[in-house]
């Protein structure tokens, strides 16, 4: 757990809306993305933000096991006096918050609405392509909640549970294995229907690549190391 400041933390009886946190949480340390971002909008904020790096990753289990790990990590925060929690993992944010925000006590926001609008904002070409966990991608949320906001965008998706290495999971520490590069080559490949022509678009022609899985953000490494662009 990570406070973003130096105050002592508030008492269940001492707390008001001025001075309560942000919660956030991620399955592991790809959220502290997320609390970057909030921190340029909101430098004021006080954040309490979660890694559960005891159970990542979140993407290889069952909807109902991620549900109750949010849960769990909500009532905490809630309890710590958070007025808002940012939910920064993908998968939770897909399984998890359709199911809890309706009867949260606090507003429980998620990263896939954003996404999607930021998607669907960027493309030129009405072609994206979504990357992803195994949990994220057969939800099918992103894809529904792109197709919402425009109906003739083309996604296509592809899971690549891999790029969640295991020394991301236990030192947060990248090291390369066939796995990763096999994963990301199968990103690399991603190829949607060509109304036109009959065929594919190869993935040079998906303008807009969507990297739904919080710990994507050592796909940089990977594109320098196994790509030409």
């Amino acid at each position: 757990m990570i406070a973003t400041d130096e105050q002592t933390p508030l008492s269940n009886t001492s707390c008001d809306q001025a001075v309560a946190p942000i919660g956030v949480f991620d399955s592991g340390v790809g959220g502290l993305t997320v609390v970057a971002a909030l921190q340029r909008m909101l430098p004021h904020e006080r954040i309490l933000y979660i890694g559960d790096t005891a159970r990542v990753p979140y993407g290889g289990k069952s909807a109902e096991t991620v549900t109750r790990y949010s849960r769990e990590i909500s009532d905490f925060l809630i309890a710590e006096r958070a007025k808002l929690i940012v939910v920064a993992c993908n998968t939770a944010s897909a399984l998890a918050v359709p199911t809890l925000a309706p009867s949260s006590s606090v507003p429980l926001l998620g990263v896939l609405q954003p996404g999607a609008v930021a998607a669907v904002k960027s493309t030129i070409n009405k072609k994206i392509g979504v990357i992803g966990t195994k949990a994220t991608i057969g939800s099918s949320a992103y894809e529904k909640a792109i197709r919402s906001l425009d109906s003739d965008v083309t996604v296509s998706s592809v899971a690549c549970p891999l790029l969640v290495s295991s020394d991301i999971q236990s030192r947060y520490q990248y090291q390369e294995s066939v796995g990763h590069k096999e994963d990301y080559k199968a990103a690399h490949k991603i190829t949607l229907p060509d109304d036109h022509r009959g065929g594919h678009y190869p993935l040079q022609l998906v303008r807009t690549l969507i990297e739904f899985i919080s710990n994507f953000i050592f796909l940089p490494y990977l594109r320098r190391r196994y790509s030409n662009r």
